[in-house]
Parts: C-alpha cells; structure tokens; sequence
C-alpha cells in the first residue's frame, strides 16, 4: 500500500508542476504581454491626444520620438528577457549618440506638458520592466515581494532627486528596444 501511495504522489506531483510550467510559460506569458502591450497602446494614445489637441507638435522632435519608442515597445514587448537585458549590455554601442528621450521632454517650456510627458514615458519604462519581471521564473516571486518595499523607500527619498540605478535600468531598456527593432527591421 505505501509503495502505490508514494507512485501516486509522485503522479500527482509531476503532474502539478508540468501544468505550472505550461501555465507559466502559456498562458501566464501571453497575458503578461497583452496586458503589458494595452498599457503602451493607451499610453501611447495620450500622446497623440496631446498632439491631437495642439499641445504638441505631430511634427516635432520629441512627438516623433516619443510615438517612435513607444512603437518600439509595443512591437517587441515579447523580446523583452532579462536575458537580453543583460547580454545587450557588452553588445551595444554607446548609447550616448542617440538622444535621450527625457532630456527633450524636460526641455519643453510648458512645464504642464512635460510633466505628463515625462509621466508617460517613465510609465511605459515600468510596464516593460515589470513584464520582463514578471515572464520570469526565476524573479517572479522577489518581485512581488520586494515591489512595495522599493515603492515605499522611492516614495520616502523624493521625486525630484534622480536615482542612477533608475537612470542605469531606463538606458539599459531603452538600448534592449533600439538594438531588438534594429536587428528585426533589418
């Protein structure tokens, strides 16, 4: 009799962990990236309402690269690893060429504008890096834990200092799109 019940708790438990992985790696993924993909749609959306109602121009520098990084993100949200995040890192060339998509929005005079801009950006910038997060195995379970702790020590510190490791991460997301779009529009 224990040797059927320890067949069959070993049945019951392979069993449970291929429907996680299959879980994880189907459907869990897939929801991860649809919903990471609307939040950029209406992100998105904002910015050319914004444009829409004259409060930028469709033909201006940081509307076009805005839309454009933002296009990026949407597109190639399912290539998002930490994987590729890190192994990006000695590949890339400097970033330093490109320009910086904060450093033109909070150039803007309308200081109302820039704000919301700003707010967007950084907001899609979370999006990527919490569905690359969150497709991961491995950092699921410590993001989830430690997110509200992150939250609560940013909240305490301040939002006008800027933070180099936020700075370091927004590079590091934005060099993973440009070099991801590059390869796959070539």
């Amino acid at each position: 009799m224990n040797i059927y019940a320890n067949t069959i708790n070993t049945i019951e438990l392979t069993v449970a962990i291929a429907f996680l992985v299959w879980f994880f790696y189907g459907p869990w993924n897939r929801f991860v990236i649809d919903l990471a993909r609307q939040n950029l749609f209406e992100l998105r959306d904002e910015v050319f309402l914004l444009a829409a109602d004259n409060k930028l121009e469709f033909s201006s520098d940081i509307y076009c690269l805005l839309r454009e990084r933002l296009n990026k993100m949407i597109r190639f949200c399912h290539h998002m690893t930490l994987a590729n995040l890190i192994a990006t890192r000695p590949a890339a060339k400097s970033n330093q060429a490109s320009r910086d998509v904060l450093t033109l929005i909070r150039a803007i005079p309308d200081r109302e504008l820039a704000r919301k801009l700003e707010k967007n950006y950084i907001y899609a910038l979370i999006i990527m890096l919490g569905a690359m997060f969150l497709r991961s195995f491995a950092l699921i379970l410590p993001f989830v834990l430690l997110l509200p702790i992150a939250i609560v020590l940013e909240l305490l510190k301040g939002v006008g200092k800027s933070n180099p490791i936020v700075t370091k991460v927004r590079h590091a997301v934005e060099r993973d799109i440009d070099l991801e779009s590059a390869v796959r529009c070539s």
